[in-house]
């Protein structure tokens, strides 16, 4: 009966921990991969009891796993209400896709954008370069694949005729 007291315990001091927690405390050079699993080894050693953290990572991770962002399960329902209802309001089904796909790639972007950006702006305080001039240079590399990987569907459709 103690471990599960401890458990609401340890579940009561996360929740009071999230109305603290600043914008700098999430985008940060000091929170790249290393930072943010120092900050995951220290919570994993708040849980001492092994069955008892198991079962409230898994509490934790069902939780916002039903947030309504795209690319969890809770944004999995958001879109498909949305799909249902731009079928209600008669709009074609290419937009349909098309709009989902955009609402994937933003919610995913959303999701993994702290670690995005804090290991490109460590990056950049490495090589000591400005964090904007990193991220020109591999929005240049990213187009520049995608114009490759263009022209190589257009060779290959070219030589199927």
């Amino acid at each position: 009966m103690g471990g599960i007291v401890q458990a609401i315990r340890g579940i009561y001091h996360l929740l009071l921990l999230i109305p603290s927690i600043k914008i700098s405390t999430i985008y940060s050079p000091e929170r790249d991969l290393i930072g943010q699993l120092e900050l995951y080894t220290s919570l994993a050693q708040l849980m001492n009891s092994t069955v008892l953290g198991l079962a409230l990572l898994s509490l934790l991770y069902a939780m916002i796993n039903l947030l309504p962002i795209p690319g969890l399960d809770g944004g999995r329902l958001v879109l498909l209400f949305l799909e249902e209802i731009g079928t209600q309001l008669g709009l074609k089904e290419s937009f349909l896709q098309k709009s989902m796909k955009a609402c994937l790639i933003t919610g995913t972007f959303f999701l993994f954008s702290p670690f995005i950006i804090n290991n490109i702006w460590s990056i950049s305080l490495e090589l000591g370069l400005p964090f904007i001039e990193i991220i020109l240079w591999i929005m240049l590399l990213i187009s520049i694949f995608m114009n490759i990987h263009i022209f190589l569907e257009k060779q290959e459709v070219l030589r199927k005729r």
